[in-house]
């Protein structure tokens, strides 16, 4: 996984899907990544992940939009 370190826009203020695709594509990696270790009983790995997930959905504001 690799976060993009440019600016980023609001999600909720972004008016073109593209703008944030990056970043809906880490959330989406990183809880598929947190479920999927889950199911292995790897619990390192699933914490890690569910933290980035975490980071990524309530540092970056997607709080602020409907899942």
């Amino acid at each position: 996984m690799c976060i993009d370190a440019g600016a980023r826009v609001r999600p909720d203020l972004a008016t073109d899907p593209d703008d944030i695709a990056h970043m809906v594509s880490l959330r989406a990696r990183a809880r598929a990544l947190a479920e999927s270790a889950k199911l292995v009983g790897d619990d390192a790995v699933a914490g890690v992940a569910a933290d980035i997930a975490a980071h990524v959905h309530w540092s970056w504001g997607f709080f602020r939009v409907p899942e």
